[in-house]
């Protein structure tokens, strides 16, 4: 398994807002990268859409694409370690 890291949030480079990505999408994409299903993937979903949790063990890189996107466009600089 891979770490995805949200090293930080920069408002500036976003170019979705915050209401663009509801938590049923934050789910759906952090399921396709992860082992995480039901009551835990909803609060680790939620924790990741609030800012309030910066790493997801995922998969593997490639499956993590959607959801790479998806914090991108909120602003979001994601690496690997």
């Amino acid at each position: 398994m891979t770490l995805l890291v949200i090293e930080k949030w920069n408002e500036d480079q976003r170019w979705a807002s915050h209401n663009s990505w509801n938590l049923e999408s934050f789910c759906h994409r952090i399921s396709l990268c992860t082992q995480l299903r039901g009551t835990e993937l909803k609060r680790v979903a939620r924790k990741i859409k609030n800012h309030e949790l910066n790493e997801i063990e995922v998969l593997n890189k490639e499956a993590a694409n959607p959801l790479i996107h998806t914090l991108e466009s909120l602003g979001a600089k994601v690496v690997f370690k």
